[in-house]
């Protein structure tokens, strides 16, 4: 299973400090030595993003979706404002095996948006 993740997140591949210049010739800004804040922020240094100088840190708007199968060699994650962001490697204090299981979750298309069977509400009808 852990190589199957390796092939899944490239992860084994990466090498930290590295700004992937792969994935963001492919037109998507690069977050390097990144971790998860709070429930679903990225916390990391960027690569390539057009509103960002080149290694600065910082934090994404939540993430709605993970595609684990994207055209480069990291994921992209899709954030609740519209931006795509490549995840190089993670940061050595999150971890890889943290990093993965929040990939992995984040893919799942119930985090696209729609609410766990555990998070729905129902109405409840007031009569006067």
């Amino acid at each position: 299973m852990k190589q199957q993740d390796d092939e899944k997140t490239g992860f084994a591949d990466s090498v930290p400090g590295e700004p992937a210049p792969v994935a963001a010739e492919a037109g998507h800004p690069v977050i390097s030595g990144w971790s998860v804040v709070g429930y679903d922020r990225i916390v990391g240094t960027v690569f390539g993003h057009k509103g960002a100088a080149s290694g600065k840190t910082i934090i994404t708007s939540p993430v709605l979706q993970v595609l684990l199968d994207g055209d480069g060699p990291y994921p992209l994650a899709r954030t609740q404002s519209g931006s795509l962001y490549a995840l190089a490697e993670p940061s050595a204090t999150f971890g890889t095996q943290q990093a993965e299981d929040f990939l992995v979750y984040k893919a799942r298309p119930e985090s696209a948006g729609a609410p766990t069977p555990q998070m729905r509400t129902t109405l409840l009808k007031l009569e006067p």
